[in-house]
């Protein structure tokens, strides 16, 4: 069964031998939402539910269910993960709370699976901590974000999801600077240029040699072969 390498030639599921694969630097992140009650957001970002933190039990439900991707779904490879970060948050425009994960290590195979249960368990922990107060909350929008490493370096172009705004680069500001020789002259009844930056005045360069002889070259007619051309 081409492109499906859980599977072998006669369709039977088995674990992907990867042995042969070289060791590389490997990372997954994953994200995911679920949705409640204004008044149960309101309990959790107040610290007041009944059992206690929500967002800092689960993210220690997200670690550890990380660590123990292998043993939940069957076909996973245990790994030794060397990364694990989570960010929990409430959004308020959303009415939800985010989970999301980071998972990394130096191996053979990736950690997107990991990455992804994380996220699920951490979402399944807030449910656990609030369900008291709202069983209708609803887990929703789980998926990859990111994933580099092994042959395919970089897909985080290939997993963009709506609602999840990414990073934006900052641009370094542009800074407007005029030198000026010491040796040049200025010339006569030129205007000074103020820089935007110190808002000192510069008085305008005197046009150097080079400039006047490529002037004159470019204004002189040019000569065909009956005469001078228009």
């Amino acid at each position: 069964m081409t492109g499906l390498t859980h599977f072998d030639d006669h369709g039977q599921a088995h674990m992907v031998n990867v042995g042969e694969k070289n060791d590389t630097a490997r990372e997954a992140t994953a994200t995911g939402l679920i949705r409640m009650k204004p008044q149960t957001l309101s309990v959790i970002q107040r610290g007041e539910a009944a059992k206690g933190d929500v967002l800092a039990v689960a993210r220690i439900a997200a670690i550890q269910a990380a660590k123990k991707t292998s043993d939940l779904i069957p076909l996973c490879h245990p790994l030794a993960i060397t990364k694990v970060a989570v960010e929990l948050a409430c959004e308020p425009s959303e009415v939800a709370v985010r989970c999301t994960a980071t998972v990394g290590l130096t191996g053979k195979t990736g950690v997107e699976m990991e990455a992804l249960t994380a996220v699920q368990v951490g979402l399944l922990t807030v449910y656990d901590m609030v369900k008291a107060i709202d069983r209708g909350m609803v887990i929703t929008d789980v998926r990859l974000l990111e994933k580099s490493g092994g042959t395919q370096r970089h897909l985080a172009g290939h997993f963009r999801i709506k609602g999840v705004a990414r990073p934006k680069k900052k641009r370094k500001p542009i800074e407007s600077v005029v030198k000026v020789s010491k040796t040049d002259e200025p010339m006569a009844g030129s205007r000074p240029i103020r820089s935007s930056v110190s808002g000192t005045s510069t008085p305008t360069r005197a046009p150097s040699n080079k400039f006047k002889t490529m002037a004159k070259t470019m204004t002189r007619p040019r000569r065909g072969p009956w005469g001078v051309s228009a």
